[in-house]
């Protein structure tokens, strides 16, 4: 019976991937692309992209027996498609924002004001695939010197835009679909309750290091920015054209990474099998 499993498991595997490139179906409102391409959304997934596929290796190394090579390399390229990634993110985000907030919010970020902050926060995301970059970002925050008052208006935007909770809750949910995917394609055998205990025990951390992070990054992303510009951001972001447009961003990219987590435990359990072959 053991090869009729073996044979079962790819196929799944390639239905999660094949899932990830599934057309577009879902409605999108009216101007939905003017906002899309406003908001930079093409080049953040594609660097969203080289973070996933920079993250690939030491995944393989602390869940395979062996050290990861080429089919390895393989599958996680065909999971971290950025066009791919992008329908995911396109479908969920598009239905999650629904009609009557596209063309105000278009309004703003195809205006010089909004396109400016587009660029900045997309060029730190670029810096930060750079780690030095990172830890030279975080440790700035510390720094003798360092600006409180600055710091007082990142912190503000992190709250108007609860932006610890949907991170920490996007990532923990994402554990949860990779050791669904582990799980279903035989890496592990494993309760849900298990599961579900493992990934909560990680919330902690999770929630330390995501503050941390994202400090790092607003800090970093608008240097370029004067202090009233940051507020008039903030201000944007409590409206609640502000408030719909993150929570629908964040539908979508919790979206696009359950679909690749979920997958990425699937292809660490093709691994495992096609090693024990």
């Amino acid at each position: 019976m053991a090869p009729v499993a073996f044979l079962v498991r790819p196929l799944v595997l390639l239905a999660a991937i094949l899932a990830l490139s599934a057309p577009l179906r879902a409605d999108v409102p009216r101007g939905f692309d003017r906002l899309w391409d406003a908001l930079g959304l093409s080049p953040l997934v594609e660097v969203m992209q080289e973070e996933g596929l920079s993250q690939t290796e030491s995944l393989g190394f602390e869940y395979l027996p062996y050290p990861p090579g080429d089919g390895w390399t393989a599958l996680t390229r065909r999971i971290y498609d950025a066009e791919k990634m992008e329908v995911a993110m396109r479908r969920a985000f598009g239905a999650a924002l629904g009609e009557g907030a596209v063309d105000g919010l278009t309004e703003f970020f195809e205006s010089p004001e909004g396109r400016r902050i587009v660029e900045l926060e997309l060029a730190a995301r670029r810096d930060f695939l750079d780690p030095a970059v990172e830890e030279k970002a975080r440790e700035a925050l510390t720094a003798p010197g360092a600006e409180d008052g600055r710091l007082a208006l990142i912190d503000e935007y992190i709250a108007v835009n609860d932006l610890v909770e949907f991170n920490v809750m996007g990532a923990l949910n994402s554990n949860f679909s990779f050791f669904q995917g582990l799980a279903e394609g035989g890496g592990i055998d494993i309760a849900e309750d298990e599961m579900l205990a493992q990934v909560w025990s990680q919330e902690e951390s999770t929630r330390v290091d995501t503050r941390e992070w994202l400090r790092a990054y607003l800090h970093h992303a608008y240097a370029g920015l004067s202090d009233d510009e940051l507020r008039a951001y903030i201000a944007l972001s409590g409206s609640p054209e502000g408030q719909r447009l993150n929570r629908a961003l964040f539908q979508g990219f919790e979206r696009m990474y359950d679909d690749i987590y979920y997958a990425l435990g699937l292809a660490v359990a093709d691994q495992m099998d096609t090693q024990d072959l």
